[in-house]
């Protein structure tokens, strides 16, 4: 077999001294610069998390010492009864429900104060009333007892409309007899001392 000679032999042993080349790019150069690369993302993806890392750890004094205030704050205790004893807390919850009859048009007929039940952490201050209203004035004192602080709690409420006069007319803002069973939470002396505030 004779090899072409002139240019086509000229472009033919430059052609079989490219292979090597070639195929050494191909091999060895493309899959090292490939693993290069790789390399150089998993160092940048590393370093961001190493900055984002020493961000957080210089937080973190400043994280402890918040963590310990809200330790030492007490956050439930505006929604607490924070009377120091049963009684003053049973008192204080009348007290509350007949300025609230009396905002809003009502009376209160008699309370009675119930024995109170632990309740988790906290204890139950259980009042019972028995109330003279009209509907508009109940939905408001509903109202006003479930959203207002300290929180109450309405665990019964039965409401009658009062009778009328034999022969009388109905009157469009009739007054009904509710009686209702109200608690607060107080916390329990055992578990957390006397109420702070």
């Amino acid at each position: 077999m004779t090899l072409p000679t002139g240019s086509t032999g000229r472009l033919l042993a430059m052609g079989i001294l490219l292979v090597p080349f070639l195929l050494l790019a191909q091999f060895v150069f493309v899959p090292a610069w490939k693993a290069y690369a790789a390399e150089g993302e998993r160092i940048e993806l590393v370093r961001g998390q190493l900055e984002r890392y020493q961000r957080l750890s210089a937080q973190l004094p400043a994280m402890r010492a918040q963590g310990g205030q809200l330790r030492d704050e007490d956050l439930v205790v505006p929604f607490l009864v924070t009377a120091p004893n049963d009684a003053l807390a049973a008192a204080e919850l009348q007290e509350r429900l007949k300025a609230i009859a009396l905002a809003h048009d009502g009376r209160i007929l008699s309370t009675r104060v119930l024995k109170g039940a632990a309740d988790g952490s906290f204890e139950r201050i259980v009042v019972e009333a028995r109330l003279e209203m009209t509907l508009e004035g109940l939905q408001d004192l509903l109202l006003e007892v479930e959203t207002r602080k300290p929180y109450l709690f309405i665990e019964e409420l039965a409401v009658m409309e009062r009778p009328r006069r034999r022969g009388a007319a109905p009157v469009p803002t009739a007054s009904l007899d509710t009686r209702l069973t109200v608690y607060g939470l107080r916390r329990r002396a055992e578990t957390g001392g006397a109420p702070r505030g």
